[in-house]
């Protein structure tokens, strides 16, 4: 505040491009009676003297002028509330029209008087009204307002009558009007009943508005968002902290891919528009392991129809064939035989190159330099084994092989004749 006191207006909310201006001081009947009980005199309360504020936000009284000639008073003297010059009659402004609304209003400015709202920026209360909305579908996914509609929806909310009466209508084909300008990055200074006017109307809170001002936007709302695995214990539960948004390739929507820690991944467009869309999905990306084990159990079971198992697990009849197929082809049993398949294919084309390189070579150098592959095709395949392996070589004798009973005879005459000497 300046040292002349100049700083007092903008504390009291009487800012530059005011509106809905008072020339006196108001007050609150409910408000007097209670302090005149209570301390034995009246004091002017500041939220009762904001431009644009009809109501007490305390007792939801309208407020009263103060019938006292400004103008014969020191612009430096304190003024005290003379008693007799107080109405607390209970008459109505407006005859009790707008006012639901003239009362939200006032507590929301009050709100803004009693808080410390100092860390929060223009921008952050600018991406703020953009983030609520594209939740009310009147932004784009890259967060363009659509003003025409945004238009039509707060006059709407609020009426002509009671806009008029807050001197704040709006003239839809002004490109500068006000609510043009709270909404676009501009320099412009919008008046703060104008922005309580936006806020109510997009949260009807004030303090919700403050609260959520730094949340960051997503079409999928804030997370975690439910698991919608079947076969989990958290089925539906809040669980799920991993979200991927891209853009759909056509049309540009924003889609969601959520993944849960039990391995389940799905997807779906956005936005979201109400907590029913929480659980909804378009694809299933993945069903994780704890689906995949629940369906080994059902299968194992053999007690249940794959129409039946489909309901349990949340997939149709197809993906459960395909699965019982996939646990059988990766079976231990099947997995032993595959692999037995290829390692005897790849021995059979070693054994075939050797031979192929080195025709002269036996079945006995053969077996020597590839003793593992001849080992398991011997074990495995012995059958494909001899029928490739060259013939055995027999040694030659004098009718062209060697008789062994002649030549054990011819060896053992031999040795007769060498003991008889």
């Amino acid at each position: 505040m300046s040292s002349d006191g100049r700083g007092i207006y903008t504390k009291i909310g009487i800012v530059a491009g005011s509106i809905c201006k008072k020339d006196c001081i108001f007050f609150c009947p409910a408000c007097v009676r209670k302090e005149m009980e209570s301390l034995g005199e009246a004091y002017v309360h500041r939220e009762h003297q904001l431009q644009g504020i009809f109501m007490c936000p305390h007792h939801g009284k309208f407020l009263k002028e103060y019938h006292a000639n400004k103008w014969e008073k020191s612009r430096v003297e304190y003024i005290r509330l003379d008693g007799s010059l107080l109405d607390l009659s209970d008459i109505l402004l407006y005859q009790g029209k707008h006012t639901d609304k003239l009362l939200e209003i006032a507590k929301a400015a009050y709100y803004l008087l009693s808080h410390s709202l100092g860390i929060i920026s223009k921008s952050d209360v600018l991406l703020r009204y953009k983030n609520l909305l594209y939740k009310n579908d009147l932004a784009t996914d890259k967060l363009r307002i659509k003003q025409d509609e945004l238009h039509d929806r707060v006059v709407g909310y609020y009426g002509t009558e009671l806009l008029s009466i807050l001197e704040s209508s709006i003239d839809k084909n002004n490109e500068y009007n006000w609510l043009r300008a709270a909404t676009r990055n501009v320099a412009r200074t919008v008046h703060p009943l104008r922005h309580i006017l936006l806020i109510l109307f997009l949260t009807g809170d004030i303090s919700e508005f403050f609260q959520g001002v730094h949340e960051s936007h997503s079409p999928f709302g804030k997370g975690p968002w439910p698991c919608l695995n079947k076969a989990a214990d958290h089925f539906k539960q809040d669980v799920v902290t991993d979200l991927a948004i891209t853009a759909d390739f056509k049309t540009r929507a924003p889609v969601g891919t959520f993944e849960c820690q039990c391995g389940y991944i799905y997807s779906r467009k956005g936005p979201d528009k109400d907590r029913k869309d929480l659980y909804r999905k378009g694809r299933v990306k993945a069903f994780g392991f704890v689906w995949e084990n629940k369906l080994k159990t059902l299968l194992s079971q053999q007690c249940h129809s794959y129409r039946k198992m489909a309901q349990q697990l949340g997939a149709d009849i197809k993906t459960i064939q395909k699965f019982e197929k996939l646990f059988a082809e990766s079976s231990p049993v099947v997995e032993k035989q595959k692999s037995n398949i290829n390692l005897k294919a790849e021995y059979r084309e070693k054994l075939l190159l050797i031979m192929k390189e080195y025709p002269e070579l036996s079945r006995t150098s053969i077996r020597s330099r590839c003793q593992k592959e001849y080992t398991y095709l011997h074990r495995h395949d012995r059958k494909w084994l001899f029928e490739e392996l060259p013939k055995k070589k027999q040694s030659k004798g004098s009718n062209g092989y060697i008789d062994w009973d002649e030549r054990d005879h011819e060896i053992l005459m031999q040795l007769q004749k060498a003991h008889i000497d």
